[in-house]
């Protein structure tokens, strides 16, 4: 499913991908991802903040920004 689109998105493109996801489905990508963010701005699930090295509450998502600079160099 969705690992697979980004891994197809990724073999044509250069640089590192960044994943935002709500859900437990878009937790298949973050294999596929150099930093996978999970957001709880609208609900927070319980199971998808501790699968992840980063979750943000904040509604606004530009609380990505610091997290996507420090990965991106």
């Amino acid at each position: 499913g969705k690992e697979l689109v980004v891994l197809s998105v990724r073999s044509r493109s250069h640089g590192k991908a960044f994943f935002v996801g709500d859900g437990m489905t878009d937790l298949e990508a973050r294999g596929a991802v150099d930093l996978f963010i999970g957001f709880g701005g609208v609900r927070i699930r319980e199971r998808v903040r501790q699968a992840c090295p980063v979750y943000i509450t904040d509604p606004r998502l530009s609380g990505i920004i610091p997290h996507v600079m420090e990965v991106a160099g």
